[in-house]
This record gives structure tokens, C-alpha cells and sequence, in this order.
């Protein structure tokens, strides 16, 4: 099996007790078979111990006290690790921020930016990021059996050709993605009608007369996924009644972000947004490199996992989503801020973002759903 892991793998260390941030906290906590059966077969008092904190129902997890994990010492680290027993931590705690998929005979690995440290390592190294080859042994959480070799072959070209085109001009993400969206729809059609031999035909061009009857009528705007689909996504999915509690920096952005936005007019909101997009960037030179990293870190994470759905559009629309939320809290963050952040401010601003969404498999099928109904 061939194995993947990001070029900037090795300059990832974890701040344990000074992280700003607690990932035992606040979110499920999986156990996988293989950890469980060590629970299991664990003796004596430290076994009854972990047993009685462990959540049998679907999906089996640790259950957590006031919040957060039991297992979590008051030094802010694993008592698993502390006692030299990494082996009883859960894979996903053995392994965030890395989050493995195996498809068949490949692996990737990618880095969670939900992670202060990974998040900072973002900011540090904008650009293209890099999978390169490695025979370290890693852990795999999450496995996708498809055994279509063709298909994954297809889908490693295709991701290659989206990141050239995203690189290799000096084009910001407003005229990329309707570029990108005319081709992958395309190729989308020609997919799910068992066409894959045909997608070689699909041209990824900022020509629109190319684009054909998936050209999008319209000036290029960061207003790809309209305000309104973006504000129904914010209230009516992203904040719920605990958001204050369990994340309050999230739930301070949103607020700002009602703030601000809730004073427009639905017929003007996406005008708005796209003008002060512009705005700060030409202030922030840096923003524009800034978001077109994200896009394409966010792209290479979730673009391979159309193996499993067969739908190339699907995760493209996705990374287009996580980019506009991110661009939209960012924005937030810096009309209120000011343009001086420092870049542990929006390293910050990034990983609470990542926190508040993207641990959530709920959500994301909530998203989803209104991207279906209001966008396809």
C-alpha cells in the first residue's frame, strides 16, 4: 500500500499542556474495536475503571464528564500517556491532528487545522502543500473499500490538474471557482452515467464559451454560495443552544457576523461581502494567498473522498463552503480587530472555525442538504 503525508508532516509538534485549547473537550470521543477489546481484557481495578466510562450505544465512545474527557489529567494531558499506556488511547486521540484515510491500495494522511499547532503551521507556510510518499507506519481511522482502481487513478489526475489550474495564474478564488464548477459538473454528469472514459473530453478553462450550459451567468464574485444560503447554513444549522458554552469564541464570531451582515439588504448582501472582501485585501495583500492556501488545503483533504461518493461536485462545493465561512468569520474578525492581527490572532480566528464546524458529521449532512436544495 502506498502512503501519503503532507511535506510539512515533520514540522508538527504538539503543545501539550500549552495548547490554547482542549480537543478533549466538547467533542465525541470514538472507540474503535480494536481499543475496546483492550478495554475489555483490561484486569483489575484500572479496568473496571475505563470500562465504567466507556458508552456502549452506537457509536461506542468515552463518556465524558462535565464535558470533556475523564481520562484527562488536571496538567491538561492522557493519563493514558502519562502512565506510559498510549496503547489504551482511542486511535483518533492517538492520531489527531492527523486524520488517515486508506483507500484501498493508497493511504493519505492530512492535518487537521481544527489544531492550535496545525492551524499556526498553516500561517507559517502559505502556498501548495505537497503529498509525498513515506514507509513510516501509520494508523488509519476510517477506510473506504471500493476497489475501483480506475476510478482512484481518475481522481489523482483530476486533483492534480484542479491544483495547477488553482496555482498557476494569478487569478483569485472569485474567477477560479466558476471555472472549476463548469468542469467538475461536467465531468460530474459523465461519472454518474458510467462515462468515465469521457471526462477527457471535459476542458477546465476561464473561457466560458467553453463551459457550455454549466457556464454561471454572472460577474465573479466571493458570493459564489449566495449570503442567503450561507446565513441559513449560520442559524438555522451552525448555532445551537449550547454554542455559548461549549464554543464561546465561535459563538462571539457569530454574533459580530449577525451583527454586521443582519443590517443588509438581502438584495445587497452579496455586493456587500464581495466589497469588503476586496477592501481588506488590498489592505492585507496577504488575505488573497491567505484563502487560496485554505482552498486548496481544504480541496486536497476532502477531494479524494469522492472514491466513496462518486460525486467530484460534491466535495468541491464543499471546499467552496468551508472557504466562504472561513472568509466570512475572518472578515469578521478583522472589522472588528482591525487590520494589525497578529497571525497567532488569525491562526486563532482559523482553528476555532475548524472547531465549530468541521467536528460535526451532522452538521456537515445538514450543510449539505441545503447546498442540494438551494444550490444544485
Amino acid at each position: 500500500m502506498n502512503a501519503y503525508i503532507p511535506d510539512i508532516y515533520e514540522q508538527f509538534h504538539c503543545l501539550a499542556d500549552k495548547c490554547p485549547t482542549i480537543c478533549c473537550k466538547g467533542w465525541v470521543l470514538p472507540v474503535d474495536e480494536d481499543t475496546l477489546k483492550l478495554y475489555e481484557e483490561l484486569p483489575g481495578i484500572e479496568g473496571r475503571h475505563v470500562r465504567f466510562h466507556i458508552q456502549k450505544k452506537e457509536p461506542v465512545s468515552i463518556r465524558r464528564q462535565f464535558g470533556r474527557c475523564p481520562f484527562l489529567n488536571c496538567d491538561k494531558m492522557c493519563q493514558f500517556q502519562v502512565n506510559g499506556t498510549p496503547e489504551l488511547m482511542p486511535v483518533v486521540c492517538r492520531t489527531y491532528p492527523r486524520e488517515g484515510v486508506r483507500y484501498d491500495k493508497e493511504a493519505r494522511v492530512v492535518f487537521s487545522l481544527s489544531c492550535p499547532a496545525v492551524a499556526n503551521l498553516f500561517m507559517e507556510h502559505l502556498g501548495r502543500r505537497e503529498y509525498v510518499k513515506t514507509d513510516r507506519p501509520l494508523e488509519f481511522f476510517w477506510s473506504i473499500d471500493n476497489e475501483d482502481d480506475a476510478f482512484m487513478a481518475f481522481l489523482k489526475r483530476d486533483e492534480e490538474k484542479l491544483l495547477d489550474f488553482l496555482w498557476q495564474e494569478d487569478k483569485d478564488l472569485s474567477e477560479i471557482w466558476p471555472a472549476m464548477y463548469a468542469y467538475l459538473y461536467q465531468e460530474n454528469d459523465r461519472i454518474i452515467r458510467d462515462q468515465l472514459e469521457r471526462t477527457d473530453e471535459v476542458e477546465l478553462t476561464f473561457d466560458k464559451e467553453k463551459h457550455g450550459e454549466y457556464v454561471l451567468l454572472r460577474d465573479p464574485t466571493y458570493s459564489f454560495l449566495k449570503i442567503k444560503t450561507i446565513d441559513h447554513m449560520v442559524l438555522d444549522h451552525i448555532t445551537y443552544s449550547s454554542l455559548s458554552v461549549k464554543e464561546p469564541k465561535f459563538f462571539h464570531l457569530i454574533r459580530r457576523y449577525a451583527d454586521i451582515f443582519g443590517r443588509q439588504y438581502l438584495d445587497k448582501v452579496d455586493d456587500y461581502f464581495d466589497t469588503q472582501m476586496r477592501q481588506m485585501m488590498e489592505e492585507c495583500p496577504e488575505a488573497k494567498l491567505k484563502f487560496k492556501s485554505y482552498f486548496s488545503w481544504t480541496l486536497q483533504e476532502i477531494f479524494p473522498l469522492s472514491f466513496e461518493y462518486y460525486s467530484v461536485l460534491r466535495q468541491f462545493l464543499f471546499a467552496v463552503l468551508y472557504t466562504q465561512l472561513y472568509m466570512i468569520f475572518d472578515l469578521v474578525d478583522y472589522m472588528e480587530k482591525g487590520k494589525n492581527r497578529s497571525m497567532d490572532r488569525q491562526a486563532e480566528v482559523l482553528y476555532t472555525i475548524e472547531q465549530g464546524i468541521r467536528h460535526n458529521p451532522r452538521l456537515n449532512q445538514n450543510l449539505m442538504n441545503v447546498i442540494r436544495d438551494e444550490f444544485l
